[in-house]
C-alpha cells in the first residue's frame, strides 16, 4: 500500500510533484507548515531549499511553528538556492536534476519512508543565464520523481512571475496547490508531450 501524506487539507499517496502558488509569504507558511509538521512527526526526511539569506528566518519560522527541527539528526536539511540550483551563479538543468535524483536516492539509503521538499523557486524570476530551461525542468522532473517515495511542493508567488510563465509551470505538474486548496491538476500535460511541445517552440 502507497504512503499517504498530508497536504494542504488532503491525503495523498506519493510519490507526488506539485506547484503551489502564493501570493504572499504567510499564505505559504500557513498552508505548508502542517506538512511539515507532520513530516517531523512520522520522521520523514525533510529538505527545504530556499535563498540563503533567509535561512534564520525560516528556521525562526519553523522553530516557532514546530518542534525544533533535527538538522543535527539528518531528518531535516536546509540548503540554499545558490548550492543547488544556481551553482556557479547559473542554472544547468542537467545538474539539477541529477542533484534531485541524489536527494531522493539518499532518502532511499538512509531508510526513511517518504522524502519531503520544500523548493522556493524564487530564484527563477532574477536574470541568471539558464533561467530560460525552468519550464523543460520541472517537466524533467516528473521522470525522476516518479521512480522515488518522494513529495515535492515547488512554491511560485505569484506576484514574481508572469501569467505566461504561470501557465506553463502550472501544465508541467501534476498537482497544484491554489488558493490553499491542493488538487489533481486537469491542466496537467505528460512530460514526453510537453517536452515536445518545448521543442516546437524553440525550433525556428
Amino acid at each position: 500500500m502507497a504512503n499517504t501524506v498530508t497536504v494542504a487539507h488532503q491525503s495523498v499517496p506519493v510519490p507526488f510533484h506539485a506547484c503551489a502558488l502564493f501570493r504572499d509569504e504567510e499564505e505559504q507558511y500557513r498552508v505548508l507548515l502542517p506538512f511539515v509538521h507532520e513530516g517531523f512527526e512520522r520522521g520523514d526526511r525533510s529538505i527545504h531549499i530556499t535563498d540563503r539569506s533567509r535561512h534564520d528566518a525560516h528556521r525562526q519560522r519553523l522553530n516557532t511553528a514546530l518542534a525544533e527541527p533535527a538538522e543535527d539528526q539528518g531528518r531535516f536539511l536546509l540548503r540554499a538556492w545558490q548550492e543547488l540550483y544556481l551553482q556557479d551563479g547559473c542554472f544547468e538543468q542537467d545538474r539539477m536534476l541529477a542533484n534531485v535524483e541524489q536527494m531522493m536516492q539518499e532518502g532511499v539509503r538512509e531508510g526513511y519512508a517518504v522524502s519531503r521538499v520544500w523548493a522556493d523557486m524564487g530564484w527563477a524570476q532574477e536574470s541568471f543565464p539558464g533561467v530560460e530551461d525552468l519550464v523543460e525542468y520541472e517537466c524533467r522532473a516528473n521522470l525522476i520523481l516518479d521512480n522515488y517515495n518522494g513529495c515535492v511542493v515547488c512554491t511560485y508567488d505569484l506576484r514574481r512571475f508572469s501569467a505566461a510563465l504561470v501557465v506553463d509551470i502550472i501544465r508541467v505538474h501534476p498537482m497544484v496547490i491554489v488558493g490553499g486548496m491542493l488538487q489533481v491538476n486537469p491542466f496537467y500535460t505528460p512530460p514526453e508531450e510537453m517536452l515536445e511541445e518545448l521543442r516546437r517552440r524553440h525550433t525556428p
